[in-house]
């Protein structure tokens, strides 16, 4: 069959395929459909991360190499320069910081940005600008 005339099937809608293709299927019987597949065989894989029967029903999954402080995202919206300390020592135990300066003065928030940026750079963290006031500060832990 050209081309032409297949395509000419297709947008008419007759069913060429059926005619192309041999409808003589070889099927393997000497495989027994009752009997279920092995457990275990070559063919199934192992779960890798397989964490023992503490999650059953659950759909979560731990991450290994993770604690869950390193984890943790600290959510700041500080009214005064004094409350900063608080986010250094928040970097210090490894937590990301998102801070909302959104309550303070242009000149305090810039202020207090800078010294947050400062603290970050020194334990080899990076910081991301999200909003207008709003920023990220992460430890070197996070990417």
């Amino acid at each position: 069959m050209s081309l032409f005339s297949r395509l000419k099937s297709v947008v008419t809608g007759d069913d060429y395929l059926d005619s192309d293709y041999d409808d003589d299927l070889e099927y393997d019987e000497s495989v027994d459909s009752a009997e279920p597949a092995p457990r275990g065989g070559s063919l199934s894989m192992a779960n890798q991360f397989d964490l023992g029967d503490s999650f059953i029903g659950s759909n979560v999954i731990g991450m290994p190499g993770i604690s869950s402080s390193a984890a943790e995202v600290m959510v700041m919206e500080p009214r005064s320069f004094d409350e900063m300390p608080k986010a250094i020592q928040a970097l210090r135990e490894r937590k990301t910081i998102i801070i909302n300066l959104t309550m303070m003065e242009p000149d305090q928030a810039q202020r207090a940005v800078d010294f947050v940026a400062g603290g970050t750079f020194a334990i080899d963290g990076h910081q991301e600008r999200v909003g207008e006031s709003i920023f990220l500060f992460a430890p070197s832990c996070v990417t």
